[in-house]
């Protein structure tokens, strides 16, 4: 155990003159809370009362190296209001949980905390909004909760460092800028180990490339890229396939041969998918020969079985496979002995910002201990002993040895492998902050996609992602992990230029469909939508013919689906949506308006169409009091006008789409409201785009304006 600080806080002293100790009302949190217990080093302990206090801890045995007094202090309602920012609206009401007169204390073992909800705030409730919040300089640090249950209304999330906690539902905005955060250091690592290990085995698949019958530079470099980008049935993706089936290695010959014949039946999954994109393209080339060759004619012709054993054949027959496979299992061996997922991502993420910065009060660390790796090493472990222990326990784990009969020569070779290989992620992350800055930018509008889309939510997709019916199992951040996973598959199968110039929103839809289609065990029917969406086929580009020209020949009006509390109309050049929640009575209605476009156009020519988009009438019966309001708390209304194939429904659209922007590039007018106050309450943009030309007579285009309450399609046909 670690202590940081003597004060137990100004604003807990002063709560505490409001505390009905051991209060044992039915709601806990009106007046509040006080216990404190002995934990001694032999035996497990909890502290606080779900039913009486609204949380409590559990303490595992030889948490402590000596007995030691622990507190818990939940606040009343009025002391809360203390810790209100605006930001952050509770379920129930903050506690502070450590040892007494000791504030920021690191611990030796990771603890549990469970909070229980208030009966009364169940009620819209949703996984992906709530948060755990640890209090610290002021502000709410926020960190995704281990599990949920909204049918017991509990949470619980593992502690490392005692502190002032709160759990509920921050801003929209700061829960994306969170998930984004977190991705962004992720995608970083994952490309980092992308790259480093094709940089480790691109002699070796070269080699087994020319043993393939490929010649094509760009053929293999594409089919390189599928391979490690494959996702299979549960999502598993190339790194933690070969990750959960190295261990076999160590088994000797058989382990190798086990290991060996798990990635030829991953890799062959993965070459069938990407012949799968353009079988005829693959099967017509003269530098592509051989069973590939085969194998993209047998998909081209629709035969899968035949199209499978050629690809079977192929990798069977291989020569260099061995030296790739062996490439591959030493690869995967030393990133193992790197031992950095030992501890969770949110404490190594806590490590990395006191290496970076030096602070570490609100950590659990000492402050100034910038650059200083070898004593936040130690005190990540919880103590040099525990530390010690911590890493050999969780090696064996990792590879299944029950016995674990280590040397103490191996156990320093591991321990000082951990070390190194932190350290190493550490000092290559700090040069890589600016664009890791770049990467969060990039990641707030598509997981905000993801969001809008209901991906995030745990009622979606149930059993494709194995979540149970109270939805106790769902975790957000295993969510996203799988949903990016996804991300790199589905852009590994649409085309070059569609994979540059997909939106956000588009490519979440993309995601959507993989899922549909997944679940459905048809992944031909996600290739069919990825065809008629035009993400395999390059964007329409046609050679202009000066004499040519569009002309308007039907207008249609493609209504949007609502839900009982939702609402909303469109004509051409107007739209209006509502929405209400007739158990508060707050209701939402704003109104987008255009000018429709012009029924003759040549191409080149400028259309230019005005988007508005107002809120004409916000009623938000909350109250600013701390304490979660279930009505029309982020409400919003969008416009935008793009051109695209035609006969496309509400809400979707094609990769080749263009898009009506501004001079600033601008495409979107939107008014929202942000928790009770109205933050845009009117937007106007002036946008253009252009036709190109027709190849033929009766080629038909079409202009789309969508809004939030449906869309109006303009259509127009190519006349010379």
């Amino acid at each position: 155990m670690k202590s940081i600080g003597k004060s137990a806080g100004v604003c807990f002293v002063m709560a505490m003159l409001l505390f009905l100790s051991a209060c044992s009302a039915a709601y806990p949190f009106e007046k509040g809370y006080a216990a404190s217990k002995m934990a001694k080093p032999d035996k497990a302990v909890t502290l606080g009362d779900l039913n009486k206090a609204g949380w409590a801890l559990s303490v595992p045995k030889d948490a402590f190296g000596e007995e030691t007094e622990l507190e818990l202090i939940v606040l009343s309602e009025e002391a809360g209001m203390a810790y209100q920012d605006g930001d952050f609206m509770f379920l129930g009401t903050p506690m502070r949980v450590g040892v007494k007169d000791q504030l920021n204390v690191r611990l030796e073992k990771p603890l549990t905390l469970t909070m229980k909800f208030p009966e009364d705030q169940l009620e819209g409730l949703l996984h992906e909004e709530l948060f755990f919040g640890y209090y610290a300089d002021g502000r709410w640090e926020y960190t995704i909760p281990d599990a949920i249950d909204l049918n017991k209304g509990t949470a619980q999330f593992t502690l490392y460092h005692f502190s002032e906690y709160g759990f509920g539902r921050p801003s929209e905005a700061t829960q994306l800028e969170n998930y984004a955060k977190n991705m962004a250091t992720n995608v970083w690592k994952n490309e980092n180990e992308k790259n480093a290990y094709i940089l480790a085995t691109s002699q070796q698949f070269n080699d087994l490339f020319d043993a393939m019958g490929v010649e094509s530079r760009t053929a293999r470099n594409q089919l390189l890229a599928d391979i490690v980008s494959f996702v299979d049935e549960s999502d598993v993706g190339y790194f933690d396939y070969m990750a959960q089936s190295a261990n076999a290695i160590a088994k000797g010959n058989d382990g190798k041969l086990d290991f060996e014949n798990k990635w030829k039946e991953f890799v062959g999954k993965a070459l069938y998918s990407s012949l799968n994109k353009d079988p005829s393209g693959f099967a017509g080339k003269a530098n592509i020969f051989g069973n590939l060759a085969s194998a993209a004619g047998s998909i081209a012709g629709g035969d899968s079985k035949a199209a499978l054993k050629s690809i079977a054949n192929m990798l069977n027959g291989a020569v260099p496979l061995s030296q790739l496979v062996a490439s591959t299992s030493a690869y995967m061996a030393a990133k193992a002995n790197q031992a950095i997922d030992y501890w969770a991502a949110s404490e190594i993420e806590k490590a990395y910002q006191v290496y970076a910065t030096g602070v570490g009060g609100k950590y659990g660390y000492e402050d100034g201990l910038k650059g200083d790796f070898d004593t936040i090493f130690i005190l990540l472990g919880g103590g040099q002993r525990q530390f010690e222990i911590r890493i050999i326990e969780q090696y064996c784990k990792k590879q299944k040895d029950e016995d674990c009969n280590l040397s103490d020569a191996k156990k320093q070779e591991i321990i000082n492998n951990a070390k190194t290989a932190l350290k190493d992620s550490f000092d290559k992350r700090m040069l890589a902050e600016p664009a890791i800055n770049r990467i969060k930018n990039d990641e707030l509008g598509f997981i905000q996609a993801l969001k809008a889309e209901y991906l995030l939510n745990a009622s979606s997709y149930p059993k494709y992602f194995g979540i149970e019916k109270n939805g106790n199992n769902y975790n957000v951040q295993d969510r996203l992990d799988r949903l990016y996973r996804i991300r790199e598959t589905v852009l590994s199968l649409m085309d070059e230029n569609t994979r540059k110039t997909i939106s956000d929103e588009f490519l979440a839809k993309a995601i959507n469909q993989w899922i549909y289609w997944n679940e459905k065990g048809d992944r031909e029917g996600f290739m069919q939508y990825l065809r008629d969406m035009g993400y395999l086929k390059e964007p329409l580009v046609i050679n202009p013919k000066l004499d040519g020209y569009w002309q308007l020949t039907g207008t249609n009006v493609l209504n949007a689906s609502f839900n009982e509390n939702r609402g909303g109309s469109v004509a051409s050049g107007s739209a209006t949506f509502t929405g209400v929640a007739p158990n508060v009575g707050d209701s939402f209605s704003a109104s987008m308006t255009w000018n429709a476009p012009g029924s003759k156009y040549h191409a080149g020519d400028p259309i230019e169409i005005q988007l508005n988009a107002s809120i004409t009438g916000y009623v938000w019966n909350g109250k600013n009091d701390g304490y979660l309001h279930l009505g029309l708390n982020y409400m919003n209304a969008q416009i935008s006008a793009r051109i695209d194939l035609p006969g496309i429904a509400h809400g979707y659209g094609t990769g080749g789409s263009i898009s009506f922007k501004n001079e600033d590039g601008d495409y979107l007018a939107s008014v929202k409201t942000d928790y009770g106050k109205i933050a845009v309450n009117q937007m106007s943009l002036d946008t253009k785009a252009s036709f190109s030309a027709g190849s033929k007579v009766g080629d038909k285009r079409s202009i789309y304006v969508s809004t939030s309450g449906g869309s109006v399609e303009y259509v127009y046909t190519w006349n010379e």
